[in-house]
């Protein structure tokens, strides 16, 4: 019984946040926000994403006999005009600023929130975000590189598995 109470004691003071920890606050997360141009690359994440989509109407438009360039390229011009309204609708600041808050407040201390704040709004934090972006496309592109020629290996043996499964269940 005591190791039990025991456990339960050391359990519970792991568990606990202390009483002089101070709560991450929305304006303080919002701060971060601003100091990591959250917002600036929120616009640019709707603008890959809407690239990526028209890329891949035109890619499937592409493979068709009875696309001319000229309808093609009226496709694109509907296309684009289409997602973005779509993202600016769904992906507006107003919508996903409070994820933002939420998650940030979920997952950081006031300690590590001030700390982010700081090294954020200094000249190397502002490189880390400057140069993030190009960073992580040519993170993707190096990756896709790789996979990218496994694909068809990937999808023989994908249908060779599905035609086992579905033989050995008939």
């Amino acid at each position: 019984m005591r190791k039990l109470l025991a456990i339960s004691l050391v359990l519970l003071g792991v568990l606990t946040v202390p009483a002089n920890a101070e709560e991450v606050t929305d304006a303080d997360v919002r701060q971060l926000l601003v100091v990591m141009h959250m917002q600036d690359n929120l616009q640019v994440i709707k603008s890959q994403m809407i690239n990526h989509m028209i890329q891949m109407a035109d890619d499937e438009a592409a493979q068709r006999n009875d696309f001319t360039p000229e309808a093609r390229e009226k496709l694109h011009r509907v296309l684009l005009s289409f997602f973005t309204t779509v993202y600016n609708k769904i992906l507006s600041w107003d919508k996903i600023e409070p994820v933002y808050l939420e998650v940030y407040k979920d997952n950081y201390t006031d300690d590590e929130l001030k700390g982010m704040l700081q090294f954020y709004s200094s000249p190397a934090g502002q490189a880390v975000i400057r140069k993030s972006p190009k960073i992580v496309t040519q993170i993707l592109f190096r990756m896709d590189q790789e996979v990218s020629p496994q694909i068809p290996k990937m999808q023989s043996q994908l249908k060779e598995m599905i035609e086992k499964e579905v033989t050995n269940h008939n």
